[in-house]
């Protein structure tokens, strides 16, 4: 066993990084959508929608096996990073080994119902309305099937393999993204955050740095920290920094025609993320289309699987209640009602966007060519996303800012870690430190009063029970859909459950 386990390290450490990262990136993307494509849909589409999945990984398994092999040193350093980790997403709630936030609510319900119910999981309600679970299941679906095999408590397990594969693989990602990895970088990733702490301080409601509330709470809009995000919502947190890497990636390697086929994998993981992302894919759609057309049977059948698979779930979460649903209070531009509200949403901008846009901006003739455009695009996502809204918390503003935020990330890391910019520039990187000291008090906080906390994880409800009525449609889908009277299977039964 032991050899065994010395030649797949072997293996997997004596390939070069390149090919083999887009192999596993799609391998981890996808399975989620096979095994959805396979149990929830109909023959005919089940089929289609598997092949247009087997098509682009024929191609990303054909680029592995041509690379050459290229050794990589593992260090001690390594190991105490992977214990790191393994802290951080131990404490996260993933697994049930600790503490979860609120959110972990609905992500308990919907593996409970996903381990219990049959295949697609249905409901009818006490009027007797039937719905179907309509929602971005990427990364529930490999422990949802563990559950149906083992229980729960397989299920958990499997999340907390499952959440801490997807991390690697985002923090692998970092390594080749920036020029000269730091041996601090994936703890500054884990610290990584806008200055909550910074717009608390200027309203003077220090009350609120106790190391317990969460802070981004404070304001009327949340960029959240990455810690938040695998704390509340690890699904759109990993699925977004992963294929952000790629297509940034994609751009340095001047192949932007493959973008499509990774986005469409990420409308099962995050579709508020894609929308953050459609700035970045317009630029790179535009470069192409500029730099003239090379189609040849690789990327017309990547783009044509692709486009196959955005249909579907176009479709799919068309048939979303809370989607189709009109309210001016969940949908439209934001518009504060007092003048202390707009004082307050002032403050968030100038503290959470202004203040670091700025502060990379003056320091923009450090970063590499790639990084100055995808930060140039990143400045109007987050200074303009907070005047439109979506969702019942305003999700749009905190999931679709992931992708921005991201790439302020890279940047403030190439910037910290740059001997050069330390050295020509010390007030600038002095101001930028001290900036992202202030950021670190948010996931500092977000851990903290994980590990203070007692471990929560109960029994878990159904989803209709979760909360109110416009809570749940935010879950569900209409059963007289084109999606559910067509494509999902109908040889299924209806479970009742009641509110």
């Amino acid at each position: 066993m032991i050899l065994l386990i010395r030649k797949a390290i072997f293996f997997f450490i004596n390939v070069k990084l390149n090919s083999m990262l887009y192999l596993l990136s799609y391998i981890y993307l996808g399975l989620p959508l096979a095994i959805f494509f396979l149990t929830w849909l109909r023959a005919p589409y089940s089929l289609l929608l598997s092949a247009a999945l087997i098509i682009p990984f024929y191609f990303f398994y054909k680029d592995f096996c041509k690379e050459k092999k290229e050794s990589l040193k593992i260090l001690p350093i390594h190991f105490v990073l992977i214990l790191i980790t393994l802290a951080w997403i131990f404490f996260s709630g993933s697994g049930g080994f600790s503490f979860q936030n609120g959110d972990w609510i609905k992500h308990n319900a919907i593996f409970n119902d996903l381990i219990q119910l049959d295949w697609p999981v249905t409901y009818q309600l006490p009027d007797n309305t039937t719905v179907f679970l309509n929602y971005y299941l990427g990364w529930y679906m490999i422990p949802a099937l563990a559950g149906k095999l083992y229980g729960l408590s397989g299920a958990f397990i499997v999340q907390f393999i499952w959440t801490t594969l997807g991390v690697v693989l985002s923090l692998v990602w970092l390594s080749k993204l920036i020029k000269k990895p730091h041996r601090l970088l994936y703890v500054m990733f884990i610290f990584f955050a806008t200055a909550d702490s910074l717009g608390i301080i200027l309203l003077r409601n220090v009350n609120l740095l106790n190391f317990i509330t969460p802070l981004e709470h404070w304001s009327t809009h949340e960029y959240s920290s990455f810690t938040t995000l695998l704390y509340w919502v690890p699904g759109q947190g990993i699925g977004i920094w992963i294929v952000m890497s790629i297509l940034i990636n994609l751009y340095k390697e001047k192949r932007p025609q493959d973008l499509l086929i990774w986005i469409a994998l990420l409308m099962f993981w995050s579709p508020l993320g894609v929308i953050g992302m459609s700035p970045f894919i317009s630029y790179m759609a535009y470069r192409q289309i500029k730099g003239g057309l090379k189609v040849n049977r690789e990327i017309y059948l990547k783009n044509m699987s692709a486009i196959i698979i955005l249909f579907f779930f176009y479709l799919f979460f068309s048939a979303n209640i809370f989607a189709s649903l009109y309210s001016k209070d969940f949908r439209g531009m934001w518009r504060a009602d007092s003048v202390i509200t707009w004082g307050r949403f002032g403050v968030f901008l100038f503290s959470e966007s202004l203040l670091p846009l700025l502060l990379i901006f003056l320091s923009r003739k450090y970063l590499d060519e790639t990084l100055k455009k995808f930060f140039y695009i990143s400045i109007p996502i987050l200074i303009f996303i907070p005047f439109f809204k979506y969702g019942l918390l305003n999700d749009l503003v905190m999931r679709g800012s992931i992708p921005a935020l991201f790439v302020v990330f890279l940047c403030s890391a190439t910037l910290l870690f740059s001997n050069k910019f330390r050295a020509q520039n010390k007030l600038l990187w002095l101001a930028l430190a001290i900036y992202l000291i202030f950021g670190a008090i948010t996931p500092i906080t977000e851990i903290n009063r994980s590990i203070q906390s007692e471990k929560n994880v109960g029994i878990p409800l159904t989803l209709p029970k979760i909360g109110d009525d416009l809570t749940v449609k935010q879950y569900i889908g209409k059963e007289d859909s084109f999606v559910a009277k067509n494509i999902l299977s109908n040889e299924r039964e209806y479970s009742r459950v009641s509110h």
